[in-house]
């Protein structure tokens, strides 16, 4: 089962296939468009419909790395965070209380 090579898309490839792996012309077109830019966004790799955006853009590739130098679980949790998951729910995942994962969240804010 293949997919549509375009991230936004990710349609399953029928009989006709266009350029190297995409399912229409549209699709093609976007997709070179946005690989070309600085915009192309970081995907979710362990989302199977590969439509999750971890990062929208460079800076906010940029600002996740800085948040790793905080601490290094920082940018898991402000993922998570994104993802709308409680407090609790991201001390959990990270091994951590939920008071210390305010407090990190927090030091990004300044």
């Amino acid at each position: 089962m293949a997919l549509c090579r375009n991230r936004f898309c990710r349609a399953q490839l029928k009989k006709v296939i266009w350029g190297e792996g995409y399912c229409s012309r549209r699709c093609m077109l976007a997709d070179e468009g946005c690989a070309a830019g600085e915009r192309a966004p970081l995907m979710d790799p362990t989302d199977p419909t590969g439509r999750r955006v971890i990062c929208k853009d460079r800076d906010e590739v940029d600002a996740m790395l800085s948040a790793a130098t905080i601490h290094p679980q920082l940018p898991k949790m402000l993922y998570l965070r994104k993802r709308k998951k409680t407090l609790r729910e991201i001390g959990r995942a990270c091994g951590i209380g939920k008071s210390t994962v305010a407090d990190l969240i927090e030091r990004t804010k300044k």
